[in-house]
C-alpha cells in the first residue's frame, strides 16, 4: 500500500476542531513540560501528523532530544484513502502505536535519519454487504526527513517547529484479514511521507 503525502481534500470544520483542541492542550501544559525539559536536561517536544487529521483521524506524538539523538512515542489513526489501497471493494481505517529514534545532530535542526517501528490494527470494511473483518500489522522500517526550527538560537531552538519527513517500512501481518466474499490484500511495503508540526520545549 502507498501512501502519499498531500491529496487534495476540503478541509472539514471537525480537521479545524482537532487542531485548535491539540492547540489549547498544548498551551496548557507548556509550563510543566519546559520544567521538566530542564530537569532532564535535554528537550520534549509535542508534535502531530497534520495529514492523519486531513485524512479523518488523530496523531499525537512526544518525543525527547538530548545530545544527537531524538526518542519518539507516538499514536496515530487514518481512514486510508481508496486512491492509495490495492482493496477496491473495502474501506480501510488503521490506528496503532509506534516508536522512533533519530540522529539529529547536536542542533536537532537539519537533515536527519532514523529508524521505526508501529503495531496498528486494520479494520477493513466489504463495501457490498457491510462485512467487516479486522487484522494486525508491525511495520519496521527507516525515515529521514529534515527539521525546520523556528526558535530562536540563542534560545536553544525552542518554540514551533517543522519536519517533513518520508519512511519506508517493511510490513509483517500478525493476523490476517480474510473474506469469503473476495480477496483481501495485505500490503508488504509501506512509503509514507508526511509533515510533521510541534512545540519544542
Amino acid at each position: 500500500m502507498l501512501y502519499l503525502p498531500f491529496p487534495k481534500f476540503n478541509l472539514p470544520g471537525i480537521f479545524i476542531i482537532k487542531i485548535a483542541f491539540v492547540l489549547i492542550a498544548l498551551s496548557m501544559s507548556a509550563k510543566v513540560l519546559s520544567q521538566s525539559a530542564k530537569q532532564l536536561k535535554g528537550h520534549i517536544e509535542i508534535e502531530a501528523d497534520l495529514i492523519a487529521y486531513v485524512l479523518k483521524g488523530y496523531s499525537l506524538h512526544a518525543g525527547y532530544q538530548k545530545n544527537s539523538f531524538r526518542y519518539d512515542a507516538g499514536v496515530f489513526g487514518i481512514d486510508v484513502p481508496k486512491t492509495f489501497s490495492k482493496n477496491d471493494n473495502f474501506t480501510e481505517r488503521t490506528k496503532g502505536f509506534g516508536f522512533k529514534i533519530d540522529y539529529v545532530g547536536p542542533e536537532a535542526k537539519g537533515w536527519f535519519v532514523g529508524a521505526e517501528t508501529d503495531y496498528s490494527s486494520v479494520r477493513a470494511t466489504y463495501t457490498k454487504n457491510s462485512h467487516v473483518e479486522k487484522g494486525n500489522e508491525l511495520g519496521i522500517g527507516m525515515r529521514g526527513g529534515y527539521r525546520f526550527l523556528f526558535g530562536k538560537s540563542t534560545n536553544e531552538n525552542r518554540g514551533f517547529y517543522i519536519t517533513p519527513w518520508i519512511g519506508i517500512d517493511k510490513v509483517f501481518t500478525t493476523s490476517r484479514i480474510v473474506f469469503d466474499e473476495a480477496d483481501y490484500k495485505h500490503q508488504l511495503l509501506r512509503i509514507f511521507p508526511t509533515v510533521h508540526a510541534g512545540w519544542r520545549f
